[in-house]
Formats: structure tokens, sequence, C-alpha cells
């Protein structure tokens, strides 16, 4: 007998970025840095692309660019510099959708204690269905066209099957996404806002079962939307465990399709060219700014909240972000 999704999903790691290039020691995504990045364009009038809450700064890739002249094109054993690290905005170009997916033929692993199998053709179709839900929920920003050939697609969908075990055992790998060097400098300079870049996830993978045995195909849909979140620009995680694109399965709400901030934030990252520059990597990070003003006010009219019934005075300026469990209001930006 197959166990609940949730509890299928319960102990397992969700996702494995493979092989991702480290952040850097001593960098840690903040607030402040986002509100800088946020400003600047409003100074070029684009600030109103960038939907909040988002996890925009997490979507950002490490991208090594040679410093000028030849010492930067020269490889360290001949005296040449170390390239500088960017993080940088990387997505699938416009003119590339709708992008051509290839997606395995399942092969199924027997279970003798699942009486009632799902056929292989259910798999295939939980892999078209989370397509789906990414074209649907934002707004055919992005869109898929299956092809039959693999050396035709754009992106490879590879069904497993059997989850990757983890080298300390303590859990398992139901997807991944090859997205090491998916994103790489050809040409432009930085510190002009923006680079010149190709972008290319070729391959990612699903699990049809785990240790409990084989998964429903509505758990392999799941797995797929947190997967084809990466391959559309996503490299890491999200801090926030009710994200679609949060690491670990057990601490995700289960809903239908994407939340609010996962919409936001692929909205926000097509919004921007790809090759966007979110900061320098080796600068130091921004300060909280100093409040300038009058202690901040309570809003004139109140928050409702129909969900769990309650209302209370927020606080005037302020973002409100809906929680399950009630509302966050932060001073700025989340």
């Amino acid at each position: 007998m197959r166990p609940p999704l949730e509890a299928a999903l319960a102990a397992a790691l969700l996702s494995l970025a493979l092989a991702l290039p480290a952040w850097g020691e001593g960098y840690r995504h903040n607030r402040h840095d986002y509100a800088s990045f946020r400003d600047a364009r409003a100074a070029t009038g684009d600030a109103a692309q960038l939907l909040e809450p988002n996890y925009l700064p997490f979507m950002s890739w490490l991208v090594p660019v040679a410093k000028p002249g030849l010492r930067g094109k020269l490889p360290r054993w001949l005296g040449g510099h170390e390239p500088e690290r960017w993080l940088v905005y990387c997505h699938w170009g416009p003119a590339q959708m709708p992008l051509a997916v290839w997606i395995e033929e399942p092969v199924l692993v027997e279970d003798e204690d699942d009486l009632d199998p799902d056929p292989p053709e259910a798999y295939t179709a939980a892999i078209e269905r989370a397509l789906s839900v990414w074209e649907r929920d934002l707004d055919g920003v992005v869109s898929f066209r299956r092809v039959a050939d693999p050396d035709e697609a754009d992106l490879r969908i590879r069904l497993r099957p059997e989850a990757r075990v983890l080298d300390d055992e303590e859990g398992l790998v139901l997807g991944s996404a090859r997205v090491r060097d998916a994103c790489r400098h050809t040409g432009g300079d930085p510190r002009s806002g923006r680079i010149e870049v190709r972008y290319r996830v070729e391959r990612l993978e699903v699990a049809l079962s785990d240790d409990h045995g084989l998964l429903l195909p509505d758990q392999v849909e799941k797995l797929a939307l947190h997967e084809i979140g990466h391959a559309l620009g996503m490299p890491g995680h999200s801090p926030i465990p009710a994200d679609l694109l949060f690491p670990i399965a057990r601490d995700r709400i289960p809903r239908e399709g994407l939340g609010a901030a996962d919409v936001n934030s692929f909205l926000s990252l097509y919004a921007l060219p790809s090759g966007t520059v979110y900061r320098r990597l080796d600068e130091p990070q921004a300060e909280a700014p100093a409040r300038i003003g009058p202690e901040p006010r309570l809003a004139l009219a109140p928050h409702v909240d129909s969900r769990l019934g309650f209302e209370m005075q927020a606080l005037e300026g302020w973002t409100r972000i809906a929680s399950p469990y009630g509302l966050v209001l932060v001073d700025g930006v989340a």
C-alpha cells in the first residue's frame, strides 16, 4: 500500500541543485541589498516591474567576469587577475518561447505491495500538468511545447525509477536540476548594470519512487513543479517554507499551483532583461537606511483577515504579507 502524499515526502529532500557554485564566504542575502537594487531601478522607471513580496535576491546567479585588460584574460599561474564575482539574473529569452521539452518515457519499479499501480502514461501526464501550471499561473510569460526527439529539446526531463540517496543517508533526493554553468557571461561590462549572457538548462530529473515505494502521479507533479522552477531561472532555493522553491518537502504547505510569492518572483524575474546585474559579490553590503521623518502611524482603515476572523490596525506604509497563521508587517521590503 502506498503512503499518503505528505507521509511519502515527509523526510525527503525535495531538490538538489547539482554542482551549484558557492555564493562565497561572508555573504548573506539581506533586504537592504534588495532595497538598493529596487531603488536603482526606480531611478530608471523600472521598479514597477518588481512585484512584492518576492524572493528575487535568491534568484540571482553567481557569474565570474574577467577583469578588463590583458591580465584579466591570463590564467593565474601566468600572473592573471582573479575574475570578479557578480550576482546576475538569467532566464530564457522571449524568442526561445515556447521551450521545446522532451519527457523521458517512464520506467516504473515493481512494487509487490502496490496492488493497483498507476500506468506509466499517468506519470507523463503529471509532468505535462506541471508544465501547464507554470504557463497558467505566469499568464503565458513562459510556454512549452513537447518534442519527440531529445536532440531537438531545449529542456530534457528525465524520470528516474528511484530516488538518489544522499551521502550521509539522512534523506533522499527526489528531484534535481543541472544548473551549473547554466548562466555564462558572453560579453559586456557589469558596471553598466547589464551583461550579455547565455542561459541554458539542459536537464532536470524527477524520481518516480522513494523508500516507501512508487510515488503517486500527483506527487510526481509536485516534484516536477519545483524542478521546472529551477530550469526557468532559480539557481538556489527560497528561504520561506511556504514557497514552492523551498528545498524540504515536509515544511511546504499543500496547495494547488504556485503561491503568491512564487508568482511575484518569477514574473519579476522575467520582467528583468536576462543579464541584469543585482550586485557585485565582493562589495560591502548595503546598510539599513536611517529613518527620516516622523515615526510610523497606524493606517486609517483596519486590516481585515476573513480567513482567520480578526481585524487589526496595521502600520501605514508597511509591507503586508498574509501568512497561513495571520499577517506579517515589514518596515520596507520583505
